[in-house]
């Protein structure tokens, strides 16, 4: 079987949906989400470059923005693992775009619809163990009065697939439901059996997508840009537990009348407990975490065995 790049990574993300002749399959994964009663005719990419020089910066976000034929603004990014105030950001981010669209004097009803849509490789609303799809919008606390459309959130959650669709078993699914279905099917195409891959080549789009992908991950330059990426999130978690757990050491050893010595091990044991921990929540597999943080296997499991 092919060795495919992860669609999950946002800089093979955007490498993949940026480019020119996968347009279909963006408008594809689109009209699947958001469920337009008519098909997207035609798309305008706001920011197609991907940006070499932002992939090893922290904390920078490889996101699609585009507009559709009616002006409706959309920004679709994929996000695989839970960061400290997701949910504002998000929204934050929302309000950059739809307000940015509005030049000096112009009236206030030229803004346009504006819809963010994130796929998330983790679950982010525990709340809903088998809803794959959540939508927020504007409504009135009591009534459910829509205030305006102009404010729509989507989120897709990767990890509840499987509970989705053993509770639409029973159910007639829509085009739309099924489209996705096998969107969500080709993010996870990296644990994919060849039987699965095998039956998700059977439908002519995800076959097509499958190639473009196929080809995308021959490209070495792909490769390259695919790995400084996953190279930098890995070392933006690094910093981020070293901290919290250099934190944490030294206010266990300021508690001490004598303990320096004591407190820089306890330090030292705590960071590789969060190093270990904050990299196994995000998806890094058990033996890259021990080549990378210098930790024996062993040592590995019993962290994340809590012993």
């Amino acid at each position: 079987m092919s060795e495919f790049l992860n669609p999950c990574n946002d800089a093979v993300f955007k490498m993949f949906f940026a480019s020119p002749q996968n347009r279909g399959f963006l408008m594809s994964i689109l009209q699947a989400i958001l469920n337009f009663p008519s098909q997207i005719e035609t798309l305008e990419l706001l920011n197609p470059a991907l940006g070499n020089n932002l992939l090893t910066e922290k904390g920078v976000i490889l996101d699609l923005a585009l507009r559709l034929q009616d002006g409706t603004l959309i920004d679709v990014e994929m996000q695989v693992a839970r960061t400290d105030g997701f949910r504002k950001r998000m929204l934050y981010y929302w309000a950059k775009l739809h307000s940015g669209q509005l030049k000096e004097g112009d009236p206030h009803n030229k803004l346009p619809r504006t819809v963010s849509i994130v796929i998330l490789d983790y679950n982010e609303f525990k709340e809903a163990p088998d809803e794959v799809h959540s939508i927020f919008e504007l409504r009135e606390r009591t009534r459910g009065t829509l205030f305006l459309p102009d404010l729509e959130l989507h989120f897709l959650e990767l990890r509840k697939h499987e509970a989705w669709l053993n509770k639409m078993s029973s159910q007639e699914k829509t085009q739309d439901q099924k489209t996705l279905d096998h969107w969500l099917r080709f993010f996870k195409i990296k644990e994919l059996s060849a039987a699965e891959l095998t039956e998700i080549h059977k439908e002519p789009l995800m076959s097509d997508a499958i190639k473009a992908l196929e080809t995308l991950s021959q490209d070495p330059s792909a490769k390259e840009l695919a790995d400084a990426r996953e190279k930098a999130r890995i070392n933006w978690i690094f910093m981020n537990t070293e901290a919290e757990a250099r934190g944490k050491a030294e206010g266990k050893a300021e508690g001490k009348a004598e303990g320096k010595a004591e407190g820089k091990a306890e330090g030292i044991a705590e960071s590789r407990k969060h190093f270990v921990m904050a990299a196994h929540s995000n998806g890094m597999p058990l033996e890259q975490i021990s080549k990378i943080f210098g930790i024996p296997m062993d040592e590995v499991q019993e962290i994340l065995e809590g012993k």
